[in-house]
């Protein structure tokens, strides 16, 4: 099995910083959230009955987006009891990269039951929240590595390696399940009256994002007629597919729509478009690239 893509190679997080104009600075790091006042970092009294745990890999990754991006979010303290209320973490990781000041933005609260509830409700809605792992991915596309380091998004290259890979199983097992061996497939009918394969339908009322897997040798006709329909702006992944299947796939779909506009993303780096270019141009015996 081939391996797992991986993000571009980016500038290291520790020497990454952003050039947008911030609000305010934090001890020299940049504030771009709503803040009442910059406040040092000894003045500021966690709530000892904070339920919500954060383990060290987070604490420093939060660090390092701190550092790196600036100050997004502030620190919530309450007027009432002088305790943090929300930001426990970000305090923790000012704390860890020896930062000397943050934002703080102060809260009213009627009852110590108010706040304690919005301290528990600070961490459980994010929890309740679900990931849709196809515009995730789809958004990993558009995040330029080459620019900033991946994991300002939150995400390690192997969360990313397994959020592709996943959604390329999970394409295969619905091929299974309908039948599909990998070849033509039923012919039906999508909603844009367009001809292909029930999966090629599938994926397409899905959004522009494409997963094609190590199973397909070609570009389905639904494919194309979908591209086509969204004038060239689908998005394709191509997931352990060998380098030469991914440049054939590439060729059937600018033999189709043109060149303009067609990226691709080999093992989570997106080529430069003189690479793609290179790629889309024929040999010197006329033919496409091997």
């Amino acid at each position: 099995m081939a391996a797992k893509p991986k993000p571009q190679a980016g500038p290291d997080p520790a020497e990454y910083t952003t050039a947008a104009k911030p609000k305010a600075y934090a001890d020299g790091v940049p504030v771009f959230c709503a803040h009442d006042a910059i406040v040092p970092i000894s003045e500021l009294r966690p709530n000892p009955r904070n339920p919500n745990q954060h383990p060290p890999e987070q604490i420093k990754l939060l660090g390092s987006i701190i550092r790196a991006t600036g100050w997004r979010d502030n620190i919530t303290v309450s007027t009432r009891s002088g305790l943090i209320v929300k930001g426990h973490g970000r305090l923790m990781a000012a704390e860890l990269y020896d930062l000397k000041e943050a934002p703080v933005d102060y809260q009213e609260y009627t009852s110590e039951a108010e706040e304690l509830a919005d301290l528990t409700a600070d961490n459980r809605l994010a929890e309740l929240a679900h990931t849709d792992n196809r515009m995730l991915a789809d958004l990993f596309v558009d995040i330029d590595t080459g620019e900033i380091p991946f994991m300002l998004s939150g995400y390690t290259e192997e969360d990313y390696g397994n959020i592709v890979a996943a959604l390329s199983e999970a394409l295969h097992d619905q091929q299974e399940a309908d039948g599909d061996d990998g070849g033509t497939g039923d012919d039906d009918v999508g909603e844009d009256g367009t001809e292909g394969s029930k999966d090629a339908r599938r994926m397409a009322q899905a959004g522009d994002l494409w997963i094609i897997n190590d199973k397909e040798r070609r570009v389905e006709p639904g494919l194309l007629d979908h591209i086509k329909a969204t004038a060239g702006t689908a998005r394709i992944i191509i997931v352990e597919v060998a380098p030469r299947l991914a440049d054939a796939t590439l060729e059937e779909i600018t033999k189709a729509t043109g060149p303009a506009g067609v990226r691709c993303v080999r093992q989570g780096r997106e080529l430069a478009p003189a690479a793609v270019a290179d790629l889309l141009a024929p040999d010197e015996e006329g033919g496409g690239q091997e």
